[in-house]
């Protein structure tokens, strides 16, 4: 009985059985006290089937699944606004400084113009102004054009928006007010939920350093609380092929067999989210599905 590969792809061998596992350190050594006595008892050769039963409850009892608290909606700072996801499990404060993704921007009406000539000095002012004559049909119709065109782009850009985010798996996704340089990405945060079964906060750590961009050993990992629980947070800056500044900052959480992974990312703006990235972290509410 042996364990052979990584963690994300570690093979547990009893007898002609192989059974995929992504083990943490506990449950590794647990496993390997357990096949010493699996092999002095004759387990490996005589009862595979109890062997794998006796390990897995082996690794059940030595690792329990963290679980994240549910706890009273925070008191956001003034301008701050709560960004909540479809499902309403996951609720985030944002500052002023950033909007909702898939906000639908207030379409500006455009309407015509009328020519009014100047005042003549000689006009007797107590007199009110004649009636202007209707707008032009013509004109009228070019401006409700221009109006359906504008309404008809925003909701181009919201439907491709919403698609990114399901792409993305994001539950909410915000971005910094204004526009992005050209060539350069949107200052944003967001979050996402992945699998995670039988993980721990440095093993997910340590795997998202490598993810990450630039390299590994400049990444900085710490180990925080937050109201809802312990997380892991993992920061990364570096200068990329094109040369722009790269800030990226993730939060790791646990709940369950779930990963929460709440990300801030900058280009040429790190500014922009490391003063604040700890302060949005402390309103994050995750409350799961019953």
């Amino acid at each position: 009985m042996r364990v052979e590969g990584p963690d994300w792809s570690s093979f547990l061998s009893v007898g002609h059985h192989k059974l995929p596992l992504r083990l943490c350190a506990s449950q590794r050594l647990c496993v390997k006290s357990g096949a010493r006595r699996a092999v002095k008892s004759g387990i490996r050769n005589r009862k595979p089937k109890s062997a794998i039963l006796a390990i897995f409850l082996c690794i059940a009892c030595s690792h329990e699944a963290p679980h994240l608290q549910v706890v009273e909606a925070p008191k956001l700072d003034p301008g701050w606004s709560a960004l909540k996801s479809d499902d309403a499990t996951v609720t985030l404060g944002i500052p002023p400084t950033f909007h909702n993704a898939l906000l639908r921007e207030t379409p500006i009406e455009i309407q015509p113009t009328q020519q009014v000539a100047p005042p003549d000095p000689d006009t007797d002012l107590s007199v009110p102004p004649p009636t202007p004559p209707p707008t032009d049909d013509a004109n009228q119709k070019l401006m409700d054009s221009l109006n359906n065109m504008q309404t008809g782009l925003q909701d181009g850009m919201y439907k491709q928006t919403l698609a990114d985010m399901q792409k993305k798996g994001y539950l909410v996704w915000a971005w910094q007010n204004g526009r992005a340089p050209a060539g350069e990405e949107r200052t944003q945060m967001s979050v996402k939920k992945i699998p995670a079964p039988g993980s721990d906060l440095d093993q997910i750590g340590k795997e998202a350093r490598v993810g990450m961009g630039g390299s590994a050993t400049n990444a900085t990992t710490e180990k925080i609380n937050l109201p809802i629980g312990p997380a892991m947070k993992v920061t990364t800056d570096f200068q990329n092929r094109i040369g722009d500044q790269v800030t990226e900052i993730r939060y790791l959480l646990l709940d369950g067999n779930d990963e929460y992974i709440v990300r801030f990312y900058a280009e040429n703006g790190k500014e922009q989210i490391q003063p604040i990235s700890d302060s949005v972290m402390e309103t994050l509410r995750i409350t799961p599905k019953a």
